[in-house]
């Protein structure tokens, strides 16, 4: 079985990687130079150079804690498979993200709300006169990224959590309460829409820039979580708390939706018990 499962396993890597280095590849582009309309009030707000949310806070909470609860999800679970599912999805979700918003902001190229204080427009020389970078980062506005990493690492938290959380519980203690299990899985969802609020705060970005790059965070992580993971919506059961078995010759352990079973396990069709 190992034989089997070497290849695809490493071939999901292998995506993975090449999803990082197109994202990184995309990113070193310049933007789309719109126009700039020098009357326009939605281009006029201040530019902050100290945001609410720095780069290394959002790289803090995006990345470095999601993959820190992937972590010590599989080793509290002693599970190499949990700890790889759990990792793989984390970060083929982000690099799916990076790929898709660097290439909408390069090929939008929308000015952000602070667009014209960055500039420092000369009207005798006919163009801006502010830094290079801070305007060329200016012009890349649509979609909001640090909206997009928060909900895609911090989607991918509340997704494991409810995974693990929502299936009914055994026993009376504290985590038998729904309420309290919603409050856990959900909590996670309220820090990236902070995070994603605060952009329209500091006037980093438009309101459809926050929209959309919300949406695209919680899609990418939707699609890459549940290659590897059963949806914790469909099937609230104790079985839908382990990862799905996505490699090896598993024909035979198909269920009826057509992913393998995450244990080695079937029913008997005679008996109906598993086996």
């Amino acid at each position: 079985m190992s034989k089997v499962i070497e290849t695809p396993t490493r071939c999901c890597r292998v995506v993975t990687a090449l999803l990082f280095f197109a994202a990184r590849a995309v990113d070193s582009l310049s933007p789309f130079e719109r126009p700039i309309p020098l009357n326009d009030a939605s281009i006029s707000s201040t530019y902050t150079t100290e945001p609410r949310v720095g780069g290394w806070l959002l790289l803090l909470l995006s990345l470095w804690i999601p993959l820190g609860v992937a972590i010590l999800n599989g080793l509290v679970h002693r599970s190499s498979m949990e700890l790889h599912h759990g990792c793989l999805a984390l970060l083929s979700g982000r690099f799916l993200m990076d790929l898709v918003v660097d290439s909408m902001k390069n090929r939008v190229g929308r000015l952000r709300p602070d667009f014209l204080d960055r500039c420092k427009w000369d009207a005798v020389a006919n163009r801006c006169t502010g830094k290079a970078n801070v305007i060329l980062d200016g012009r890349r506005s649509f979609p909001s990224g640090h909206s997009s990493s928060g909900f895609t690492g911090l989607g991918f938290v509340a997704l494991l959590l409810a995974t693990k959380l929502l299936a009914p519980p055994a026993g009376t203690g504290l985590l038998s309460s729904r309420l309290l299990r919603f409050s856990i899985v959900f909590s996670p969802v309220c820090l990236a829409a902070w995070i994603a609020i605060t952009r329209l705060e500091d006037y980093r970005h438009h309101v459809e820039d926050v929209l959309a790059g919300s949406l695209i965070g919680a899609l990418c992580i939707l699609v890459t979580y549940h290659i590897y993971w059963p949806s914790p919506l469909i099937r609230l059961d104790a079985q839908s708390s382990s990862p799905r078995m996505v490699y090896g010759n598993a024909g035979a352990l198909r269920n009826r939706d057509g992913f393998e079973l995450t244990r080695m396990e079937f029913e008997d069709e005679d008996s109906g018990e598993r086996v």
